[in-house]
């Protein structure tokens, strides 16, 4: 099953219907013959996973009777509906679920997806993918459509140094969250960190560093990145990235 082939299928979603592709990768290889949705045709559409691979990633939508699926259509409105879905690969390597294309969902409806074993809540609109360390069994996940309104948010990540001693960092926030923001040298290694889990309001915000590390002392002059994360009450969590640099 391919995207083209989903496309092809425009009478059997129906009005307003429609068909979001959820893959997953790791090193091992890749399954993205996966898609869920509203359709005309409702649980009519489902069709069984091929069979699992020998090895890579395997993903299936586990529908209410236990079925496994690579195809799982609902009837009625888009928000609310919400998706089980088992995520299988080796044990050991890193394991990445993604939406490769939104487009096909309705532009006020958002995505989360619910990781309620390690206690995370991200929105696929804002983010890449999500990523987990596959283990001995399965991951369970949960694809929940909602609002739009109802997702967080994290935009207009910038930041620069403003003084000889001091830089401004600004962002966005589309919701209330707990912010931490981190600042990285070009080897991935914290330096410092300039806020921890500290509460802001939605809307644009900015804060001040003094060009201190953890440990009290100035940073080298060079390049850095600014690393935000925002996590809202009802578990969401959203990222972004901004470089920084340093003159001395």
């Amino acid at each position: 099953l391919d995207a083209a082939a989903m496309k092809g299928g425009r009478a059997l979603l129906g009005e307003g219907g429609w068909a979001l592709r959820v893959a997953v990768t790791s090193a091992s290889g890749r399954d993205e013959a996966n898609f869920c949705g509203v359709s005309a045709a409702g649980d009519e559409a489902d069709a069984p996973n091929p069979p699992a691979p020998l090895n890579g990633p395997d993903l299936r939508f586990i529908s209410p009777d236990g079925a496994r699926l690579a195809l799982d259509f609902r009837r009625g409105d888009a928000a609310g509906q919400e998706w089980e879905i088992e995520v299988a690969a080796p044990a050991g390597e890193v394991t990445t679920v993604r939406c490769p294309d939104l487009s096909p969902l309705p532009g006020d409806l958002g995505v989360l997806l619910l990781d309620r074993d390690a206690g995370r809540t991200v929105s696929m609109r804002t983010t890449a993918g999500y990523g987990f360390v596959a283990g001995e069994t399965p991951r369970r996940l949960l694809l929940r459509v909602v609002p739009a309104a109802s997702t967080l948010c994290l935009s207009a990540v910038t930041a620069q140094q403003t003084a000889p001693r001091r830089a401004a960092i600004t962002y966005a926030l589309s919701a209330p969250a707990a912010v931490i923001v981190d600042l990285h040298n070009i080897a991935g290694r914290r330096v410092a960190r300039i806020a921890a889990s500290e509460a802001a309001d939605a809307g644009v915000q900015s804060l001040s560093w003094d060009l201190r590390s953890d440990r009290g002392t100035a940073v080298p002059a060079g390049r850095y990145l600014v690393r935000v994360t925002a996590r809202s009450e009802d578990g969401q969590q959203v990222n972004a990235l901004a470089a920084l640099s340093v003159a001395r």
